[in-house]
């Protein structure tokens, strides 16, 4: 645990902001730490690859034998912004204990499982399995790079396992191996009525706001209970069985807000096997101090959708659009701009790999393992399947009490020691079997 968290006080010393152009040179040298460190473990293949962003993704790998089976991993070095930084205990940027937790950001998303992993393997790379690592600088803003990237690197990406080690346990004596999550597809909605804003006295009653237009839009989207009420949205969701539901744990979030019914729809349905529309953000007009009486002329709201089997995002994206245009009135101009996105990914639960997998958890856990889904994405993680040709498979030992993306973000000492003992499990039951 000790190397582990050596790695970790190296990695988040360095801000690696992948959202802001000020770190460009701070995810440089992040990635050429990373770079070290690989060589360091023993990995006789590292190399830097520099993606069209310029934002290096860092390759390594160990080669036992070409007839072996091969574990593809894959972690990110860059981290979220540190804002509002006045809410922070402890510098955001030190490697801080506070009792049994180390604070910092990254602390677990993603350095802190990425030094599980790395002092895991530290001079022990198994003998019958090959192992190749991909860590890329970008995670935290779409892998902007990261896509073409694969795509130029197919043939050396190649594995029969991929794994990201950057999702949750259910609680630290009970692991969680997720196979499958929804896709996720993010785009803009921008509406115009005028060349500029108005005066809210003299134009009132005769001018049409765009905020105003916009709120219309959203209303006939989205439906009270968060139903989706665009024509043809759910048409190409392929249904799931309750035998194959029941596969599946689910453990509904804790906290404070606003649920939606599940009494004819449960919260499982809901998050796991449905798709969702959600406005992320909403802004036109006056959003400052104090009071500005006008009528805006320009309105955007930020939108992302989760798919699930059968959902091609970027035909539903299609699909919103054509639905807006017929319902705007004449002389509102609507536009409707997507973004990066990735469609859903699955494993079969009962797959010889998921197995393991549970075997490892067990070995830390004393409570065992669940075998669950996730509503939420990772993207880049179902495009590295399909270039790969891999089974893939989440796994992790975070905790919803992290904080991650927050003010605080903490990653127990509990957690690092069972993070090396999970990763040295794997590798040994993978070595053990993987090849027989």
């Amino acid at each position: 645990m000790d190397r582990a968290l050596h790695y970790l006080k190296q990695l988040v010393e360095i801000p690696t902001v992948s959202s802001k152009s000020e770190h460009h040179a701070d995810l440089k040298r992040g990635a050429l730490l990373v770079e070290n460190i690989l060589k360091e473990v023993g990995f006789s293949r590292v190399e830097k690859w520099s993606t069209k962003t310029d934002v290096d993704a860092v390759f390594a790998e160990h080669k036992s034998d070409e007839s072996h089976k091969t574990l593809l991993l894959y972690g990110h070095y860059d981290v979220q912004p540190v804002e509002p930084v006045q809410l922070w205990k402890t510098p955001p940027f030190e490697l801080t204990q506070v009792g049994d937790w180390m604070h910092a950001r990254g602390a677990e998303d993603n350095k802190g499982q990425l030094s599980c992993v790395l002092s895991a393997l530290y001079k022990n790379l198994p003998t019958h399995l090959n192992i190749k690592v991909l860590i890329e600088g970008e995670e935290e803003s779409s892998s902007r790079g990261l896509y073409d990237l694969i795509d130029q690197k197919k043939d050396q990406l190649q594995a029969d396992y991929l794994l990201v080690f950057d999702v949750d346990m259910v609680s630290i004596d009970r692991g969680a191996v997720t196979c499958g999550t929804r896709g996720v597809y993010g785009f803009d909605i921008f509406v115009k009525t005028g060349s500029s804003d108005l005066h809210s006295g003299m134009f009132g009653g005769l001018a049409r706001s765009a905020t105003s237009e916009l709120n219309y839009l959203l209303g006939k989207m989205i439906g009270p209970e968060g139903e989706i009420l665009v024509p043809g949205f759910y048409d190409e969701v392929v249904e799931v069985s309750q035998n194959q539901k029941s596969l599946f744990s689910f453990y509904e979030p804790a906290g404070d807000f606003a649920r939606y019914d599940t009494s004819e729809v449960s919260a499982k349905d809901r998050n796991y096997f449905l798709p969702t529309l959600e406005i992320n953000g909403m802004f036109g007009g006056h959003t400052g101090a104090g009071s500005k009486t006008v009528i805006p002329c320009e309105a955007t709201a930020k939108m992302s959708i989760r798919t699930v089997k059968g959902q091609d995002g970027y035909h539903l994206i299609e699909k919103i659009n054509h639905f807006l245009q017929n319902i705007k009135h004449p002389q509102t101009h609507v536009e409707v701009h997507k973004h990066s996105g990735g469609p859903y990914s699955f494993t079969s639960p009962n797959h010889p790999f998921i197995e393991i997998i549970r075997e490892s958890y067990k070995k830390i856990c004393k409570e065992g393992c669940e075998t669950i889904l996730s509503g939420a994405s990772i993207p880049v993680a179902s495009h590295l399947q399909k270039t790969s040709h891999a089974v893939l498979a989440f796994a992790g030992v975070g905790l919803k009490e992290d904080y991650i993306h927050s003010p605080n973000e903490r990653f127990s000492l509990k957690q690092i020691e069972k993070g090396v003992l999970f990763i040295k499990e794997l590798i040994r039951l993978l070595n053990e079997k993987g090849n027989h």
